[in-house]
């Protein structure tokens, strides 16, 4: 126990007598000692971290002001006196709810004047009408007998045409005359007008008078339903048709007439010749009778078509009217809350004079986000919230709303325009806060990552550098050129493949890393 302490005495002699050299010796003996326990050399890697399993989570931050998402100005599109004013600011209102009023006098007067001129256009319309009614039974017969008379005669024209064509031309031999085929074509238009069927050029009268359709078919509907006819229409097919059956008639009669004399049989007989001028002579006295018939339906709806429309100008008249007492009053367009009211009752009202309200729909936030960020945001990214009024702590959840196409620029940059909107309504929340804001723009959860500093760029691939014990048998490591290394350990440059940057410095690993692996940093 003596002998301890006289060798303590002398070790403390000593190092007062050689203080610098101990000092030196103590802190040489630190830091060999930092590295065995470390395990590596300040040579090879001065920092390392280890490739780790996690999430990395990129996130865009921006700055922003708080909105209303529904936010407007009312006022009067004319000037007037305001008699009514129901809201002040901090009101509620509903939607619809009437908020103030022009006086509207002078305009009620001139309503009551336009519902008068309305009855009385009405009142002529009426007797027009029941005028009409009144002789339209005898019209319509009339008109209806005309029409029948039309298509009587146009098919009696045309069965005596089909007996001369038979009689003089041999349709159905091989020695066809130059004149048969323009007899069955004009022959083929005039009862197609009549029956609405085709190739009846070269039949016989028996192959169409029992036929019921088109025109035929259409008189004798109007024949059994006068109520339902449209005669406009009516009268003006069946003239259509006596015209072309006049010229199947123009046609024959000039064949018959060219023939004629040409030799002994070729001559047409005179009875012939009658039949058909006196066939073409009620054909032109009939179209004349539509005509005047048609002229006679005109004037009558004439009369009625202006009195309808003098009606519709009247309600037309009402209607403008109408229009400008509403715009006499202001309406709420949404539910929502006054925030200013900057007219009285008994003043002029201008544009200047205006209602403002808020919606109670959520409030958004708009923010500029530039070009090298608005990539990586799409609609519908969560991003959270907070507010400068009540500090980091109270955070907010919301959903990117919009992303406007196009950019404006912003001190030289080109920035879009991105509208957020709260998910949840909070009585905290008001209109022109500060907002700041991060967005989440992607996560990947369990992988492999890396610090993003530590990544090597070089000949445009990626590179990171691993430091491993020189006894590491990692096929990884086999073909690959060491960088640096000492006694114990070794460094290689791994070409790795990446994925995800994080906001937070992470950035995701695909290749060639492992977890654990000792990365060594910049």
């Amino acid at each position: 126990m003596e002998n301890i302490k006289i060798y303590t005495t002398k070790a403390i002699s000593w190092i007062k007598g050689h203080k610098t050299i101990f000092t030196l010796g103590v802190v040489i003996a630190a830091i060999v000692g930092f590295f065995i326990f470390k395990g590596g050399s300040p040579a090879l890697a001065e920092r390392t971290t280890r490739a780790a399993i996690g999430d990395v989570e990129q996130e865009v931050s921006v700055t922003g002001r708080v909105n209303s998402a529904q936010a407007v100005d009312l006022a009067f599109d004319r000037s007037g006196r305001v008699i009514y004013v129901a809201v002040h600011a901090g009101s509620k209102v509903v939607s619809g709810q009437t908020l103030a009023q022009l006086d509207s006098s002078e305009l009620y007067a001139q309503r009551q004047r336009e519902l008068a001129n309305i009855s009385a256009q009405e009142q002529r319309l009426n007797q027009l009408m029941a005028t009409s009614n009144d002789s339209g039974a005898t019209g319509n017969s009339s008109t209806i007998d005309t029409l029948s008379k039309s298509l009587k005669i146009g098919i009696d024209a045309m069965t005596d045409l089909t007996n001369i064509q038979y009689s003089y031309y041999k349709l159905y031999t091989i020695d066809y005359s130059d004149n048969a085929f323009p007899i069955a074509e004009a022959k083929a238009k005039a009862l197609k007008a009549i029956y609405g069927i085709d190739d009846l050029g070269q039949k016989t009268t028996w192959d169409f008078i029992n036929l019921n359709g088109g025109l035929k078919y259409k008189i004798n509907q109007a024949e059994q339903n006068p109520s339902l006819t449209d005669y406009d229409a009516l009268v003006s097919e069946t003239k259509s048709m006596l015209l072309l059956v006049k010229n199947a008639l123009t046609v024959i009669n000039t064949s018959m007439t060219n023939a004629s004399g040409t030799s002994p049989a070729n001559i047409v007989s005179a009875a012939h010749f009658a039949t058909i001028k006196t066939d073409t002579d009620l054909v032109i006295a009939q179209i004349s009778s539509l005509t005047t018939q048609t002229k006679s339906l005109v004037n009558e709806n004439y009369d009625i078509n202006i009195a309808q429309l003098q009606v519709d100008q009247a309600k037309a008249s009402l209607a403008l009217i109408d229009a400008q007492i509403a715009k006499n009053t202001l309406r709420a367009p949404f539910y929502g809350t006054i925030t200013n009211v900057d007219m009285e009752r008994g003043q002029i009202a201008g544009a200047s004079s205006v209602i403002s309200m808020i919606g109670s729909a959520k409030f958004e936030v708009e923010v500029n986000v530039s070009e090298a960020d608005i990539a990586k945001i799409k609609i519908g990214n969560q991003a959270i919230i907070t507010l400068d009024a009540y500090g980091p702590d109270n955070k907010f959840e919301a959903t990117v709303a919009q992303i406007d196409p196009a950019a404006k620029i912003i001190e030289g940059v080109a920035t879009y325009r991105v509208t957020l909107q709260f998910n949840k309504q909070d009585t905290k929340i008001l209109p022109g806060l500060t907002a700041n804001i991060d967005i989440k723009t992607d996560h990947r959860s369990n992988v492999l990552y890396i610090s993003s500093r530590d990544i090597i760029v070089k000949n445009g691939k990626k590179y990171v550098r691993v430091l491993v014990q020189n006894d590491n048998t990692d096929v990884r490591f086999a073909n690959l050129q060491i960088v640096s290394e000492d006694k114990t350990q070794k460094t290689y440059d791994l070409e790795v493949q990446t994925g995800l940057k994080g906001s937070d410095g992470r950035i995701e690993i695909l290749s060639s890393v492992k977890e654990g692996d000792l990365i060594v940093g910049k």
